[in-house]
């Protein structure tokens, strides 16, 4: 257990917090992240923050983002949150 610990500090957190890129690259990574997330293209939804990565790397180099940061974000609406993050926008 203690192994696991280690190996997800090393590899999720020491990436996020010893970062050189300014903090507004982490917050474009969970924006992008988040509205992908809330599109109903669930299943894709990883690919799909991963192409506007490629994307905007290339394109728009200014607009890059912090790529785990985005992939992180699309987790709100996996399979256990999906019903109440959706019903809202169903029921209206």
């Amino acid at each position: 257990m203690l192994r696991l610990k280690r190996i997800l500090l090393r590899k999720l957190v020491s990436p996020l917090t010893r970062n050189r890129k300014p903090p507004e690259y982490t917050a474009r990574g969970a924006a992008v992240g988040l509205m992908v997330a809330f599109t109903p293209t669930i299943g894709v939804q990883m690919p799909l923050v991963s192409l506007i990565w490629i994307a905007l790397r290339y394109l728009r180099p200014e607009w890059s983002f912090n790529l785990l940061a985005g992939l992180a974000w699309t987790w709100v609406t996996n399979i256990f949150t999906l019903a109440p993050t959706y019903y809202p926008g169903f029921r209206s």
